[in-house]
């Protein structure tokens, strides 16, 4: 007869519950269907919204509207020719900027803004040709844009030099070597290939966090177009 130590374990019971694992597992499915379900009714709605005050005006839409020589809208119908769509891509792209990096500087340096608002906005308006955040005619030629992406070397230097010097003043900018520099004392040898990247990675990352998307940069212009 074996002894004690000998013998064998009793061995456990058989559950018949359910696994607390999968429950869980299933319960934060569930929740996370739901909140899926409710972004998209919340979306939904605000596209019906926008829909209906797009509306509420269209009595205040021109019946007839033409772009670059073309008709856009004609007799209150959309007909946007194929061959201008890039034009105007490229125009919204410069406006947007235009407009963010103005918001973007005021953000990060409300201090320069509250002392001296003008002279900051007029910093800005140096980086293009027609001196303005919304330009009184359409941007049909790329020598007209930041040329951030595109153009000779010239007036892209031009326009990023003072894109630079808004930049040396915001928080961060003096880590970076070459945005470290004071206002106007930018080295003459540094290239213009060096200076936009540098640029426009600072000024891409440093929206990104304040924003949690990526900005709308100046874009090549479109090689169709005549300019």
């Amino acid at each position: 007869m074996p002894d004690a130590l000998s013998a064998p374990a009793p061995s456990k019971p058989f559950n018949l519950a359910p696994s607390t694992k999968k429950g869980s597992k299933n319960r934060h499915e569930k929740k996370a269907k739901a909140s899926v379900l409710k972004a998209r009714a919340a979306t939904q709605r605000r596209v019906e919204d926008s829909f209906d005050f797009l509306g509420a005006l269209s009595p205040t839409i021109p019946q007839n509207v033409t772009y670059s020589g073309a008709d856009i809208i004609k007799n209150g119908q959309v007909v946007i020719p194929e061959d201008i769509i890039p034009l105007m891509l490229w125009e919204l792209c410069e406006l947007n900027f235009r407009a963010e990096v103005t918001i973007m500087d005021r953000m990060k340096v409300p201090g320069l803004w509250k002392e001296n608002a003008g002279g900051r906005q007029e910093m800005i308006f140096t980086m293009f040709p027609d001196a303005a955040l919304v330009p009184r005619m359409p941007l049909l030629s790329p020598s007209q844009s930041l040329g951030g992406m595109d153009g000779p070397i010239t007036w892209r230097n031009n326009r990023l030099e003072p894109l630079r010097d808004i930049l040396s003043s915001w928080p961060g900018a003096e880590q970076v070597p070459l945005l470290a520099f004071p206002a106007g004392q930018l080295p003459r040898e540094v290239r213009v290939e060096e200076l936009e990247k540098t640029c426009f990675t600072f000024y891409c990352q440093a929206f990104f966090d304040f924003y949690g998307r990526a900005p709308v940069i100046p874009r090549q212009f479109p090689s169709n177009i005549s300019s």
